[in-house]
């Protein structure tokens, strides 16, 4: 078996905010520069080209197809269809429509696929018949995203049914594709497998094993297919769950709880073994300023660089609310070169505390002096007289005293 190379990318994650959009191209180009120097015998992307459903001709769906398009001219390139919420129904299918140097070939459905020798060389289905067509340069077995949900739309499934019957289903598909791979491995042809979902003991950014919900299968299912190669998608955090198994994570950070380095694998497979080098992309900074103990001010701006995402984050009292001044922070963090700026505050309302034992306590004096300990609050001896007064007084009397005394001190102070 001749060495290829295999360049693996995934969840790029193409939006139409402008910053987010600019940094993705930005990391895109890295992918392409890449490309260009160490042409590989294809490039596999593994699902979630899209952040979310876009229109077809928005600045995102435009940087998407330009990406696609720029790859497909390099060397071969095979799409898996990502999550449903981030590559809706049909989206992907407009990259089979580019006319490049090189065959592309994106599916939303599981298909296992060869690249022909012959020119002009396609993606064609193997169909299990692997002898009849060793003409193959690679097989790619490709599984797009599957979910629960999509299972129980076709075949009235109830939820616990749907789970059972998606693991025996994907088993299934995995054993089928293993024998035709195992025929190819003999024959010496590259066997790869392409998929966008969750490993079981995969780890999110935040170190977390992962739950999904949804289809989940795990790395013993893997080895069903026999895959010399095993490229994934989903999960952003850039791992190698076994010796031929990788996520690629992300190509940039989506949010401030992805602190690690972003990038993309490239893969050469030679005499059945997998070397692997990853290849960073300059992935916008996500920086999360948060006080200690304090309330934010300006030197909290001091470490922000040209170009960060900045978000701050801080708690405050109801009644300290009026000494931190969020637009000034905001246009400090601009001016500074942020190049967002979120502010994310938690106000602490006021609450009275209940004094333990206060009801059992006999005079006011005593309870006003177990509140004060309580809270805080110094009871002085004039509050504890103004207590008193209230006591002993009327509401006419207390406001004739109060009326006298203004009147004798602004006597006085005319006097003086």
């Amino acid at each position: 078996m001749d060495a290829i190379k295999v360049l693996h990318c995934a969840d790029l994650h193409f939006d139409d905010e402008q910053g987010r959009l600019q940094n993705t191209i930005e990391c895109c180009d890295r992918v392409i520069a890449t490309a260009q120097v160490d042409i590989p015998d294809l490039i596999a992307v593994a699902g979630d080209i899209f952040e979310r459903g876009l229109v077809l001709g928005s600045p995102g769906t435009l940087a998407a197809i330009d990406f696609i398009y720029r790859c497909g001219n390099v060397a071969p390139v095979v799409i898996t269809s990502g999550t449903p919420t981030h590559d809706t129904v049909n989206s992907t299918e407009v990259f089979n429509k580019l006319k490049t140097e090189h065959p592309v070939y994106a599916t939303a459905l599981p298909r296992q696929v060869g690249l022909t020798k012959e020119k002009p060389r396609r993606f064609v289905g193997v169909n299990g018949n692997v002898e009849d067509k060793q003409g193959f340069s690679l097989i790619v077995s490709c599984l797009p995203s599957v979910t629960r949900a999509a299972l129980m739309a076709m075949g009235g499934l109830s939820i616990d049914a749907a789970a059972i019957e998606c693991g025996e289903l994907l088993r299934d598909l995995f054993q089928a594709w293993g024998i035709t791979n195992e025929k190819a491995n003999r024959l010496g042809i590259p066997t790869i497998f392409v998929g966008h979902g969750t490993v079981k003991g995969s780890r999110l950014s935040t170190g977390q094993r992962v739950t999904d919900p949804d289809a989940e299968f795990g790395i013993a299912d893997l080895r069903l297919t026999k895959a010399v190669l095993v490229c994934l998608g989903h999960i952003h955090m850039r791992q190698q769950l076994q010796d031929n198994a990788f996520y690629s994570g992300s190509i940039t950070r989506a949010d401030h709880g992805e602190t690690e380095e972003k990038g993309f694998f490239l893969h050469t497979i030679a005499e059945g073994r997998v070397e692997s080098r990853f290849v960073e992309t300059p992935a916008r900074k996500m920086r999360t300023l948060a006080p200690a103990g304090t309330l934010p001010d300006a030197s909290l701006i001091e470490e922000i660089e040209e170009g960060d995402y900045v978000r701050i984050v801080y708690s405050i009292r109801e009644e300290d609310v009026a000494q931190v001044d969020d637009a000034a922070l905001r246009r400090l963090a601009y001016e500074k070169g942020a190049a967002r700026v979120k502010i994310e505050k938690t106000v602490l309302p006021m609450t009275n505390v209940r004094s333990e034992g206060i009801s059992r306590l006999k005079s006011l004096d005593e309870k006003l002096k177990r509140w004060g300990e309580m809270n805080g609050q110094p009871i002085t001896a004039s509050l504890l007289d103004k207590l008193r007064l209230l006591q002993t007084a009327d509401e006419q009397t207390i406001l004739d005293g109060y009326v006298r005394k203004e009147a004798s001190d602004e006597a006085g102070l005319f006097a003086a």
